[in-house]
């Protein structure tokens, strides 16, 4: 029996809707866990809130895959995160404009503003590769700076980094990572 790592997502998915057994949706989710809950972050802008959405989102999948035909789970689960955040801001009834809320607007949109929807969830994934193969300085000013949404006064209390070393690694890292985009949309056109 292969190991669960080995297995695609469809394969899963495919074991999940045999056995009915939501272990299976629980690998999944946990290769997508640290997506759904930027995602989260991004637009409900609280640390507990995401916490809780991602979990509710879990759940929810264990329902909706049994009703769909999921070809493509990376940009479905997207649009289910999206979807269900925009839902729980609606309930809220708090004001958002979604044009000033695409995800991770400061480093992917960058790089060319009129990208497809698909092309933005590819954008994501490839931010997730990135910012793996980011320094473990640059990665955490990155992700506090423009994921977290943190201040450069809040980033120097929660690392112990001083001001130069906290603007070093966001303009290092954001130029890391636009590099790394721009080499992989290269790529891709190709």
């Amino acid at each position: 029996m292969s190991s669960t790592h080995e297995l695609t997502d469809e394969q899963l998915i495919a074991r999940y809707k045999e056995s009915e057994n939501s272990l299976w949706v629980g690998y999944l989710f946990q290769r997508y866990a640290h997506l759904v809950y930027i995602i989260c972050l991004k637009y409900l802008k609280n640390t507990e809130e995401s916490k809780d959405a991602s979990m509710q989102i879990f759940e929810k999948l264990c329902m909706d895959l049994k009703k769909h035909d999921v070809r493509h789970f990376r940009s479905w689960l997207y649009k289910v995160a999206k979807n269900y955040c925009l839902m729980q801001i609606r309930q809220h009834k708090q004001f958002v404009d979604v044009e000033e809320i695409n995800e991770l607007s400061l480093i992917t949109m960058e790089y060319d503003t009129h990208l497809h929807l698909e092309e933005k969830e590819l954008n994501l994934s490839f931010l997730e590769e990135a910012l793996a193969l980011l320094k473990e300085e640059q990665k955490k000013c990155i992700e506090l700076f423009f994921l977290q949404e943190r201040s450069y006064k809040e980033i120097i209390e929660l690392t112990g980094y001083s001001f130069k070393e906290v603007k070093t690694h966001i303009q290092n890292g954001r130029r890391n990572l636009q590099n790394y985009l721009k080499e992989k949309h290269e790529k891709e056109d190709r």
